[in-house]
């Protein structure tokens, strides 16, 4: 798990740092992170830590894991990606 905070950390670093050279706001910039093979538990570690947007490439893989991460308090946005 901490391998995910780590590359998190380091990923809205890089987005903040692009942000700020480029005169736009880092709060307007949102990360979408595919999930795809991520169990529910490792995405529940990232949620955990600020995430709110999920992608995933295959419903099926998305109904897998939808019953576990429903159960999460905070609102969750799920995109669907090719």
């Amino acid at each position: 798990m901490k391998d995910i905070l780590h590359n998190l950390k380091i990923i809205n670093d890089r987005i903040k740092k692009a942000c700020e050279k480029a005169g736009r706001n880092p709060g307007k910039v949102m990360l979408l992170p595919a999930t795809k093979t991520v169990s529910a538990e490792h995405i529940r570690t990232a949620l955990e830590n600020g995430q709110t947007l999920i992608a995933e490439n295959k419903v099926q893989e998305l109904k897998e894991k939808y019953d576990e991460l429903k159960k999460y308090p905070r609102k969750i946005i799920y995109d669907l990606i090719n």
